[in-house]
Order: C-alpha cells, then structure tokens, then sequence
C-alpha cells in the first residue's frame, strides 16, 4: 500500500522533470552552432582502429572484433566523403 502511493507520487515528478528538460534542450538546440565534421580524422581513427582490431581480436578476445568492425566503417565513412577533408594551406 505504501509503495503504491509513494508511485503515485513519484511518477508525476519525473514525467514534469522530463518534459522540462525535453523543452530546456529543444530551446538551447537552436543557440548551439554546428560544427563541420573533420573526415580526415575519421579516416585516421579507423587506420587506427582496423589494426587494433585484428591484434586484440587474435591475442585476447574476440570480443574486439567491433574493433575491426568500427575501423572499416569510419574508413569507409572517411573515403565517401573524401572531397569534404580539410585541407591544410
């Protein structure tokens, strides 16, 4: 009986704290500025990780294989958008 009004009680607070935090990031949504992504970094990270990978997928877990798995898709990712790459002067 006392678990049932304390519910009663907490489930209208957390469904008011959601909606005002829902509304508090919908209005600073528009003040943040976006940022270009840097593919090139992409490209590098996933060099990194496809190695990475393979070495602890072998040696100790296969667990790591979301390493490999991670590297081809930043590759990829990278190579699509490769005339997006920031070029230095």
């Amino acid at each position: 009986m006392i678990v049932s009004i304390a519910m009663i009680a907490i489930v209208p607070i957390i469904v008011l704290l959601l909606v005002l935090m829902i509304l508090y990031w919908w209005k600073k949504k528009d003040a943040i500025p976006t940022k270009d992504i840097d593919y090139q970094a992409l490209f590098i990270l996933g060099i990194s990780f496809l190695p990475l990978g393979i070495i602890f997928t072998n040696t100790i877990n296969p667990g790591f294989i979301s390493f490999i798995g991670l590297g081809i898709f930043y590759i990829v990712i990278a190579l699509v958008n490769k005339d997006n790459w920031k070029k230095k002067d």
